[in-house]
């Protein structure tokens, strides 16, 4: 989908499709009052996630979020009936997978994926598409050797619990996937790869490595042959535990019987390798390589000798995306410049091709293999757009006749996604995104929108055209959106995604308020109604940003920030997890609470001039959070005018869900348009 900035708006406005089924009811571009139930339409909106075909193809799966509340849904395709719908309760639907033809696997946990996106109670559950009904397994860990199971302490009396170690599952790595399945616990210093019997309830081991793997290889048998993450440190001395904290390694063998070989040691911030995919040589993976290269690129890793050859590296974009067939064979990589494109890595396959086609036949969209029945005859497709967040079909992989499954909810989106391009003014490539009302291109007013990664860390994934609810939400109200790709967000090099490190008041907030100045030179925003808005890192970042520049914003909004960097500090307990604390805001290792703290939000607020909203989600008689407390007492000390805004759940033993989403969303829209004029 390579296009040049010359012909961006036309074809943003073009979209030229026989296939695509996009409803949009058309409002009015200019800001109106917002129900909770609007802002739903477009962030917190009921939600069919991407249907998974069964193996034999016959029926898909799905699950489906609806006022906060989780149900699975399956569907026998001859007649499109229904033939399971099961509500979850309160517990969030991680992911579903088939275990054969008529069984599926789930696992759910605790939290809604936006207030708290935690592994808190944690659970797995099969489900027959006859019994209709859900069966708790992994209760306990029968099978896993002692010296691994007591990683994972029980949280109550006879079941296990999965808080203090990590999981992942493998669905499809063995044939009799109704009796074994492919598990994976990590502890921390130790990886262990089983094989679970669902019907006996039994882990066995099956390899293990002597590290914290974060990402593994498995040829078809099983047998573990490679391995990317943290060295142990058991049995280390002192000085070799300090001298290799910050280590990442790559194990591999040729086969199980032989002894783990090690290469690829790197720092911790130097690149990372990701396993994606089985090649034809039951030798070799394919990987996403971020170590041998500033862009991160496909390529091949080798068991035999540890190498890694290049498949496909785009000039200045990371891959990001892989989609596979029912084998494992990695068939479409996607990168983002300015706009989604692809990559067939053996453009003969029958899969790469179908993308090729249904990319030609929607045209200006974004096109994604969900997956693919085990005789890789049969496909389920996501089809977005920059107002579309998913249309889903069923496709015959020879016929290419594609039949409509679901669609989203009507979104309301009438905003058009435009990408841009500027210089920082340190000379850096900068991207970024602006959505735009319909028809209005000059004077708009604007919302700042800045995102971050985990644990209010800079970073996370690129902004893309893709649909973006809250950018849509303001833009088909009259009001535009920025989002810039700071430095410290993936997807642009490793040079860029590592471009924040030890400088969070540095780079990423200067390359955001760059942003903002080129929209006002070329005359999109009118530059006194601007106001800027974060989450996670963006809520320090927004707070930052208006001490730094007063005149720049009329209003600022932080939602679930971190804001007091000193005190976080002084409660992290393990030294090296301090110093790298430490290190990742201030570039110092050795820094204080004080030095932590000048760098905090806190400390900026003397200098803030321009009205604050703090929002937060807490459960019911919950005592707000010590950060946001310490923020609004900073902002009034200061004698800034603070809105502080809580989201409460429904009660004590309920987690906020996405209707305390939508509230809160229409609570921060009231705001911007009250200090915008919009």
């Amino acid at each position: 989908m390579k296009r040049h900035e010359s012909d961006a708006l036309r074809a943003a406005r073009l979209f030229v499709s026989g296939l695509v089924l996009l409803i949009a009811a058309m409002i009015s571009a200019t800001a109106i009052a917002l129900t909770p139930e609007k802002a739903g339409q477009f962030v917190g909106r009921n939600i069919t996630m991407p249907p998974k075909l069964s193996p034999d193809g016959e029926h898909v799966v799905t699950f489906v979020r609806t006022d906060g509340r989780w149900s699975v849904a399956a569907m026998k395709l001859a007649d499109r009936s229904t033939v399971l719908s099961l509500g979850m309760g309160e517990f969030r639907i991680r992911w579903a997978e088939w275990l054969n033809n008529d069984t599926i696997i789930l696992a759910v946990s605790r939290s809604d994926g936006y207030w708290s996106d935690s592994w808190y109670n944690r659970r797995f559950f099969t489900v027959n598409l006859k019994k209709k009904r859900p069966v708790e397994i992994m209760e306990s860990l029968k099978g896993v050797p002692n010296n691994h199971a007591e990683i994972f302490e029980p949280w109550e009396p006879g079941r296990a619990s999965f808080g203090a170690g990590d999981m992942l599952f493998y669905p499809r790595d063995f044939g009799n996937r109704a009796d074994d399945h492919h598990m994976v616990l990590r502890t921390g210093e130790q990886t262990l790869v089983t094989r679970y019997d669902v019907k006996k309830e039994l882990f066995k081991a099956i390899g293990k490595i002597d590290g914290d793997a974060r990402t593994i290889f498995t040829n078809r048998k099983g047998q573990v042959l490679a391995g990317f993450g943290y060295p142990s440190i058991n049995y280390r001395s002192a000085e070799e535990r300090e001298a290799h904290k910050d280590n990442r390694q790559l194990w591999y063998r040729s086969n199980a019987n032989d002894d783990f070989q090690i290469t690829r040691r790197t720092q911790v911030d130097s690149g990372d390798v990701r396993f994606v995919g089985r090649s034809a040589n039951p030798k070799q993976a394919m990987i996403l390589d971020h170590v041998s290269h500033d862009i991160r690129g496909l390529g091949v890793f080798d068991v035999t000798d540890g190498s890694i050859k290049p498949v496909f590296r785009a000039a200045r974009a990371d891959v990001w995306e892989v989609q596979h067939d029912a084998d494992g064979e990695v068939i479409v990589v996607r990168y983002d410049d300015h706009y989604p494109d692809w990559k067939y890595p053996n453009s003969k396959h029958p899969g790469a091709q179908l993308h090729a086609v249904l990319s030609k036949g929607f045209a200006n969209q974004s096109v994604k293999l969900i997956s693919f029945s085990d005789d890789n005859t049969k496909a389920t497709v996501q089809v977005i757009t920059d107002k579309n967040p998913g249309t889903y079909y069923v496709v015959d992989v020879a016929s290419r006749k594609a039949q409509v499954l679901s669609k989203q909810s009507n979104t309301q989106a009438t905003g058009n996604r435009f990408p841009i391009e500027f210089a920082s003014r340190d000379g850096a490539r900068l991207t970024g995104y602006v959505t735009l009302p319909k028809g209005k291109e000059k004077n708009l007013p604007f919302v700042v929108l800045i995102e971050g990664g985990p644990s209010s860390l800079p970073g996370g994934r690129i902004a893309t055209w893709d649909f973006d609810g809250e950018a849509q939400l303001f833009a088909s109200h009259g009001i535009g959106v920025l989002q810039v790709n700071y430095r410290g967000t993936d997807g642009l090099g490793l040079a860029h995604a590592s471009g924040a490190m030890g400088d969070w008041n540095g780079a990423p907030q200067n390359d955001v308020i760059d942003g903002v100045r080129y929209i006002i030179a070329n005359g999109t925003a009118d530059s006194g109604r601007i106001c800027v808005y974060g989450e996670g890192f963006g809520a320090h970042a927004a707070l930052v940003q208006a001490a730094m520049e007063q005149d720049l914003y009329q209003c600022a909004i932080a939602v679930r920030g971190n804001y007091d960097m000193g005190y976080t500090f002084s409660r992290i307990r393990v030294k090296s997890a301090k110093e790298r604390y430490a290190m990742i805001v201030s570039g110092k290792p050795g820094a204080s609470r004080q030095d932590m703290e000048e760098l905090s939000a806190t400390s900026a607020a003397q200098r803030i001039k321009i009205p604050v909203m703090l929002l937060e989600g807490r459960r019911n008689n919950a005592n707000p959070s010590d950060q946001i407390r310490r923020m609004q007492s900073a902002l009034t000390d200061a004698g800034v005018s603070v809105t502080s805004h809580y989201e409460h759940a429904e009660s004590a033993d309920i987690p906020l869900n996405y209707k305390n989403r939508r509230q809160g969303l229409k609570t921060i829209y009231d705001f911007v348009v009250s200090h915008t004029g919009a």
